[in-house]
């Protein structure tokens, strides 16, 4: 049968097998493989007419699915010729030829952000290509490669439009650009290009994406805190697509709060329909929501304590036993377990779960070994809350099993994420307890008072010592206290004025606000008759 090859220009030539054989032949060298068996199967996937792209992803489709146990080189040549693909897509030929004028191009057909042509001279740019070598691109295999250039590098029309190398050399270029010391600037380039092409260090994906492209999204996963009002639950619904969609992030899900199932709602008047429709809900929206610029829709993992009413039931939401109406499949779960569960299980002792509503504090003591013991112990030997007793043994081979089945039902360790993480006051959790950015603090910055917005701490904390006045309740004085820690959660969240004496206070509705007559009230739940301390404010 004669075949018919459709260029790329749209002109028909006879097919050549013997360009095929030579172009096989190049990504065969050095790999133990037999190359009539790849020209063998790729002729099983010939037809009578094919476009000269059919025919390039028919060569390396073939290649990779030859390789096994037994030949895993396969997998190597599947790459080269994918790769080889990329480059005469971009560039015309087997040669990468990337420089200046390449990037140029690239920001002006609107792939690349501009600011890297503000931050390099062309003849700074082009030293510092010297340092890319195309030939570790020669180390993906084809599945890694394949992910990399669907997933990581920016495409138009289902083409990428970038190699490998050339995205692990602009993610340091973008990122150091604007350093003023140009010798330090190159050195910290060419240590993250090296650590990146030589897979030492892996970046998620949002910023593997973000960085270079127009949509700066550089957020990998932002945490969020379900609650267990009516108004928290809702919000969470809102907060998540945003957070998704706006910020490109996948949610860690603080479930801990949300009540089990059978618990009383108000005054026992309803009981609670569980956890599991409230976490269908959230899988919903992330599933629904595409995060931009990132290649994937929007990913959930949902963490639960240990002493959780329903915590045997949740461990299951992901495997494939149950109906789809009591299943959570399309989102991840993990278990939060600290040093009292650990003591239990090696002394064979039982565990008490609990109605989270009915316990207090107890998921904020998570990570102070100490107070949650006692706390834990306290509410053991209270007589009128709802709780039951498991062992800890088979709670933890039930977390094992579904661990094994499923291979995504996670865990992590509260006290060890204390004693080992960069933040001291566990549990450390996002919030919308917030202010506007623009509200004005007073600071001793160094020692020297000052008023600033609060948003101005991005560019100066970490390097100089800030206070802020703060208000000592037990005292009843204002007090300079250490800013330890502070970070925008939020800038979607909803914001309310609050009018005092001619001040205006804008923050999120969940704020707390002192008042003298009852202490903290969030700042919606403030009434007329509320005495509010101004020095607090």
């Amino acid at each position: 049968m004669d075949y018919t090859v459709i260029k790329r220009d749209g002109s028909k030539e006879k097919f050549n097998f013997d360009k095929i054989y030579k172009h096989a032949k190049r990504a065969c060298e050095e790999f133990d493989v037999d190359i009539n068996l790849l020209i063998e199967n790729f002729r099983i996937r010939m037809k009578e007419e094919m476009r000269s792209e059919e025919i390039q992803k028919s060569l390396y489709v073939t290649a990779s699915s030859l390789a096994s146990v037994e030949q895993p080189d396969w997998q190597f040549v599947g790459a080269r010729l994918l790769l080889d693909d990329v480059y005469r897509r971009i560039y015309g030929s087997h040669t990468p030829v990337f420089d200046y004028n390449t990037v140029k191009e690239r920001v002006e057909k609107g792939y690349y952000d501009a600011e890297i042509l503000e931050n390099y001279t062309e003849e700074e740019f082009n030293e510092l290509t010297k340092i890319i070598r195309f030939e570790r691109d020669l180390k993906f295999t084809y599945l890694g490669l394949k992910q990399m250039l669907e997933k990581y590098s920016i495409r138009r029309n289902g083409v990428t439009v970038e190699t490998p190398q050339e995205i692990y050399f602009l993610i340091p270029m973008y990122i150091f650009g604007r350093l003023k010391n140009k010798e330090k600037r190159a050195s910290k380039i060419k240590k993250l290009y090296k650590k990146l092409s030589t897979f030492k260090v892996f970046l998620s994906t949002p910023p593997m994406v973000g960085i270079r492209s127009l949509k700066r999204g550089f957020t990998s996963c932002a945490g969020l805190n379900y609650g267990d009002s009516v108004d928290s639950l809702a919000n969470a619904s809102k907060d998540m697509m945003k957070l998704i969609t706006k910020l490109n992030a996948g949610i860690g899900g603080n479930a801990a709060y949300i009540r089990g199932l059978g618990a009383d709602i108000g005054k026992g008047q309803e009981e609670h329909t569980g956890i599991t429709p409230y976490l269908k809900v959230y899988e919903s929206i992330s599933r629904s929501s595409t995060q931009p610029n990132s290649g994937r829709s929007g990913a959930v993992t949902n963490y639960y304590p240990f002493f959780h009413w329903e915590i045997e039931d949740v461990m299951t939401l992901k495997n494939n036993k149950g109906s789809d109406e009591n299943s959570v499949r399309h989102s991840d779960h993990a278990v939060i377990f600290n040093s009292l569960f650990y003591e239990r299980l090696f002394e064979g002792k039982d565990i008490t779960l609990f109605h989270i509503n009915e316990t207090g504090e107890l998921v904020d003591l998570l990570g102070k070994p100490e107070e949650f013991k006692e706390l834990y112990e306290k509410l053991e030997r209270k007589r009128n809350i709802t709780k039951k007793k498991v062992s800890a043994e088979y709670l933890w081979e039930r977390y094992l099993n579904e661990r094994y089945i499923t291979a995504r039902l996670y865990k992590t360790n509260a006290d060890e994420m204390q004693r080992h993480g960069a933040f001291k006051d566990l549990p450390t959790v996002t919030s919308n307890l917030c202010v506007a950015g623009d509200t004005k603090i007073e600071v001793k910055i160094d020692g020297e008072a000052q008023t600033i917005e609060i948003q101005q701490l991005d560019s100066i904390f970490g390097n100089r010592q800030i206070e802020v006045k703060s208000k000592n309740i037990e005292t009843d004085r204002i007090e300079w206290k250490l800013i330890t820690n502070f970070a925008m959660t939020n800038p979607y969240a909803e914001v309310i004025e609050i009018t005092v004496g001619g001040r205006v206070l804008e923050c999120t509705p969940d704020h707390k606000i002192f008042t003298k007559n009852r202490g903290y009230v969030r700042a919606e739940d403030l009434e007329e008759t509320d005495i509010l301390d101004l020095n607090s404010l």
